[in-house]
């Protein structure tokens, strides 16, 4: 039973699809608004890069990436206002509770809350163009909901950077005006979401997900599509959440023009997204712009990491983030090399594979800069050996790519 006529797109539709990408949003900035005041927090809290890696980073996505998959199983329960409530919620609470504390426990503590809430994001965000979007329009609105959701990344670098050199904003000030926000948007959610109409019937909610693993993991592009997206997408999110600020400060690069060159990265992820699925459905060359993203993944962090001029700094960045944006070309594969009632759990599996970089590099670097500084203040030759992670990282990239195969016989996303 279709919701809408095939050819309109409900007003009912297009609230609830704006109330879960907001959401998205808002738990990305949160996933990346640390990075911003890394040294002022590391000061307040005295704790040592690996700390701060573990908090900003490591926590917040070994909770998000375990989360992605029964999050996935949780919405076909009990649906996609309980389950977009449940996290909203959480997410909400732990941002009062993050801005309150005041040693590593508990803001680790925190993290792993607002880490929880976070993971219903970009799921229920898919979910409600799967049930209030027409078929024929929901390509275009998976797009839209990426480009809104990296706008969190975006301004939580160069815009909340220049807020914060200008009124001189602790971050635990910031992090009480988003739990208003966060509370906001939870009251929103309340009064306007709800379920569709069309929801599956419950036969296929519980049979179908016990034998999709089996049929998920049939051949290994699934493995492969995963090990792409989270290598593509680590150093993108790393240099945001992490020592970006402070790397480009030793190359004496302004504190205002590093932060925004961390939100070009971000635009450039978010215009590269629909622009490459457009090239890819155009060439139908999925494989080979995988291979060149990966490629230019390795050219940008060399830029980043060996030059010194600011403007190939920021062909570095804006590189860096268009190669990133092949991410939104593995999603389409995950779904591809799945049958129609695996799509979900595929999608749901290639976004927790974006953690594991970040459970496994993020406090390697960490460790590697807490060695090297032994008391002393760290040197940019410091940096680039900890960095070589990040080389290391995308040359993975281009050999997995190697490994993806061409369907011939292409079918559409389906997210139902």
């Amino acid at each position: 039973m279709e919701i809408v006529k095939p050819n309109s797109i409900p007003l009912k539709g297009i609230l609830i699809w704006s109330l879960t990408t907001l959401f998205f949003l808002y738990e990305f900035f949160l996933r990346t608004i640390l990075g911003t005041f890394q040294s002022s927090f590391m000061t307040d809290i005295q704790i040592s890069s690996l700390q701060f890696s573990i908090i900003s980073s490591t926590l917040f996505v070994i909770v998000y990436g375990m989360m992605q998959i029964p999050v996935g199983f949780l919405i076909s329960r009990i649906g996609l206002k309980k389950s977009l409530l449940l996290g909203s919620a959480m997410a909400t609470i732990a941002t009062i509770f993050f801005s309150q504390s005041s040693n590593f426990i508990t803001c680790a503590l925190s993290r792993v809350l607002m880490g929880f809430g976070a993971s219903f994001g970009f799921i229920c965000a898919l979910t409600s163009v799967n049930e209030w979007i027409p078929k024929k329009h929901q390509a275009l609105f998976i797009g839209l909901t990426q480009f809104i959701g990296s706008l969190g990344p975006m301004i939580a670098a160069g815009p909340m950077q220049t807020l914060f050199l200008t009124t001189s904003i602790h971050w635990r000030t910031t992090f009480i005006y988003l739990f208003l926000i966060g509370a906001l948007l939870t009251t929103l959610i309340c009064l306007f979401v709800e379920k569709s109409k069309d929801k599956s019937t419950s036969h296929t909610k519980y049979r179908t997900i016990k034998d999709s693993r089996y049929r998920l993991f049939k051949n290994f592009q699934p493995l492969y599509i995963g090990a792409v997206s989270a290598t593509l997408y680590f150093t993108l999110e790393y240099l945001s959440e992490n020592e970006a600020l402070l790397f480009l400060e030793l190359k004496q690069i302004p504190l205002f023009s590093s932060s925004y060159m961390i939100s070009l990265s971000w635009l450039a992820f978010a215009i590269g997204s629909p622009l490459l699925g457009l090239v890819s459905d155009l060439l139908q060359k999925r494989k080979l712009i995988l291979i060149l993203c990966s490629m230019t993944s390795l050219l940008s962090i060399l830029i980043i990491l060996y030059m010194k001029i600011t403007i190939f700094l920021y062909v570095g960045f804006a590189l860096l983030g268009l190669s990133a944006s092949g991410l939104s070309i593995c999603f389409f594969l995950a779904s591809e090399y799945s049958e129609k009632d695996c799509i979900p759990l595929a999608l749901a599996f290639n976004n927790a594979c974006l953690t594991i970089p970040a459970l496994i590099n993020a406090p390697l670097i960490g460790m590697i800069l807490d060695y090297l500084k032994k008391g002393s203040t760290l040197t940019i030759e410091n940096y680039l050996f900890a960095f070589c992670i990040l080389i290391l990282n995308s040359m993975i990239s281009i050999f997995a790519t190697l490994f993806l195969k061409e369907k011939p016989n292409r079918t559409e996303i389906k997210l139902s």
